[in-house]
């Protein structure tokens, strides 16, 4: 694929459609992108900081390796996803789900 120069969009709504586009190295800053959709995405190694993500759905997405740090993870629920090697605080997931269902509750 040939390498254009930059495309730079500033100050302005506009609807964007990008199919098979390799928009690597590319930066976004206070941007809107409300209502958006993502699919066959790569965003690998890549800084997602100071992003309002609420109300999100992250479905069949690959985090393995990734570092969640200062986030409000509060209300998120994770269903059906691999947690090996998972950790909170240092503290194994897998370990901590183990001891949990384990416990008898009421006693």
């Amino acid at each position: 694929m040939e390498t254009v120069p930059a495309v730079r969009i500033e100050k302005t709504k506009q609807w964007i459609e990008a199919i098979q586009a390799d928009l690597s190295g590319s930066s976004f800053k206070d941007v809107n992108l409300s209502g958006t959709s993502f699919h066959d995405v790569k965003l690998a190694a890549s800084t997602i900081a100071d992003v309002d993500l609420s109300g999100c759905e992250l479905r069949d997405v690959n985090l393995s390796s990734a570092e969640i740090r200062d986030a409000n993870l509060s209300g998120v629920a994770i269903k059906d996803c691999a947690l090996a090697g998972m950790t909170i605080d240092g503290i194994s997931v897998e370990h901590l789900l183990a001891l949990y269902r384990g416990m008898k509750i009421g006693e």
